[in-house]
């Protein structure tokens, strides 16, 4: 394939978008991250710590995919250094893994919350289920990493490290490695796609129900309740509407797989030239939802709204306080309401005037 012959101004605005979701994602998450982490550590709170950690991760990878965007499809520093361009693969998908994980707990955790409302649910066995899931796809990962002739490479055509490997005759007897890969891919995309959308559903009718059912002693709870419930089935709808087409795409490979029609496969692909489909599905719909999560949490969330405007109000009265000038002056005529007390509280633009000494008609140095 011609390395050169891309759009460029395609090239740019991919590159824009990555930057954006970089930008929004980063500061976003970072204030999210900080925000779940001054609160009550429950279930739902602590996921959403660590889906901020996880969302600020992925913005954070899909910077240099960005910059190689907007230099030609050139690798870069990152991507030109083999160990280096190695590292951010196994960052990325496994920080893509995590993620679909923890929208699968969320709408879980929700939904046992709202089925069995008095059900105590363990933050334990959330962390120790989350390390063992980390663990079997650092496993699978590393696994597909040795298969035959299995490389990790930068593709002008994806603008990222990918995975690539070749499967002979000779390496892969009966076509298994192909069955295991298929098997592999769907339990890790689709499957989850279905369980939350099961999850959703069940939330979703279950909270109507609720609704019916309640007295009004317990309606500022329940409100509560269904606005907490609201916005996990709005951050699984981001999920969904950023995932779907990378399912449909597994599901329509799992087919060819099946039905040995791998010609079918290609021609349905075969627009994509220059890999600005594959970059929107595989990449770029990956990184506005991680970024698009924050946006979420701020629109919903009432506490992460304060939290981030008395922090800007702290940073900014920090500011003011560290530019105010210090002034030393002489005050020879001193009273409670003289005209010259007036007159320096109107022109230094302070509430009050320090000074040291009595207040009676004495020169004195006062601090402004």
């Amino acid at each position: 394939m011609d390395t050169n012959n891309y759009n460029k101004t395609a090239d740019i605005l991919y590159g824009l978008i990555c930057g954006t979701c970089f930008l929004v994602g980063t500061v976003g998450n970072t204030i999210s991250f900080l925000s779940f982490l001054s609160k009550k550590r429950e279930i739902s709170t602590l996921i959403y710590i660590l889906t901020a950690a996880n969302d600020f991760l992925i913005s954070l990878s899909v910077l240099p995919v960005g910059v190689c965007f907007i230099r030609s499809r050139q690798p870069g520093f990152i991507f030109d250094t083999r160990h280096i361009c190695m590292m951010w693969w196994y960052v990325w998908e496994v920080a893509v893994l995590l993620s679909i994980f923890f929208v699968i707990c969320l709408s879980i955790t929700r939904t046992l919350s709202l089925v069995r409302p008095f059900m105590i649910q363990s933050t334990k066995f959330l962390l120790i289920s989350i390390l063992a899931y980390s663990v079997l796809q650092l496993g699978v990962l590393l696994g597909l990493h040795s298969l035959h002739g299995a490389t990790v490479t930068y593709s002008p055509l994806m603008a990222r490290a990918i995975l690539t490997f070749q499967l002979s005759p000779e390496s892969d007897p009966g076509g298994s490695t192909w069955y295991l890969l298929e098997a592999s891919t769907n339990l890790t995309y689709v499957a989850p796609a279905v369980v939350v959308a099961v999850s959703c559903t069940v939330s979703a009718v279950s909270l109507t129900r609720r609704n019916k059912r309640i007295q009004k002693m317990q309606r500022k709870v329940q409100e509560n309740r269904s606005r907490a419930t609201v916005t996990i089935l709005l951050f699984a709808l981001v999920y969904g509407v950023c995932n779907l087409p990378l399912v449909v795409m597994y599901v329509f490979q799992t087919y060819a797989v099946i039905s040995n029609n791998w010609a079918w496969f290609r021609r349905m692909n075969g627009f994509d030239t220059q890999g600005y489909y594959s970059n929107f599905v595989y990449t770029l719909l990956i990184a506005i939802n991680s970024a698009a999560n924050p946006v979420l949490y701020f629109w919903r969330m009432p506490s992460l709204r304060d939290y981030t405007i008395n922090g800007a109000k702290k940073v900014l009265r920090v500011n003011r306080d560290n530019a105010r000038p210090i002034v030393t002056i002489r005050v020879t005529e001193w009273q409670k309401d003289s005209p010259l007390r007036m007159k320096i509280r109107d022109d230094i633009g302070l509430g009050m005037v320090k000074s040291a000494g009595s207040s009676d008609f004495t020169s004195k140095e006062t601090m402004l």
